[in-house]
C-alpha cells in the first residue's frame, strides 16, 4: 500500500545541507501546504488516483482529495498503488516517494 508512513521523505526533499533527518521531521508538510478536504495526511492508509486526481484514503474508511485539487502534480507508478506522488502549491513541491 501506498501511504505517508511507508515514505521516506528527507530523500524526497532536495536538502542543501547534510544534516541527519528522520519523517518526523517532515510529517506536517503535506498537511501544510497541500490538506486533504478533511482528516489529515498521517490518517491516510493509501493514496490512489482517480482520473487527475489524488484521493487518500484514510483509517476513517473515507476516501478524501486536496483542498486543492490543482496541486496534485504528477505520479510515478500504478494508480491504484503510485510509487511517488508530486505535489505542488505555487513554487513549492513535495515529493512523496511511497
Amino acid at each position: 500500500m501506498s501511504s505517508l508512513h511507508n515514505a521516506y521523505l528527507p530523500e524526497s526533499l532536495s536538502l542543501s545541507n547534510q544534516q541527519s533527518f528522520t519523517n518526523e521531521t517532515f510529517m506536517g508538510l503535506p498537511d501544510s501546504h497541500l490538506p486533504v478536504n478533511e482528516g489529515s495526511h498521517q490518517e491516510g492508509t493509501q493514496y490512489r488516483i482517480y482520473f487527475d486526481w489524488l484521493l487518500s484514503h484514510l483509517k476513517s474508511g473515507r476516501c478524501v482529495g486536496l483542498s486543492n485539487p490543482g496541486g496534485f502534480h504528477e505520479f510515478e507508478g500504478d494508480k491504484k498503488c503510485p510509487s511517488s506522488i508530486l505535489l505542488q502549491n505555487g513554487e513549492q513541491q513535495i515529493e512523496l516517494i511511497l
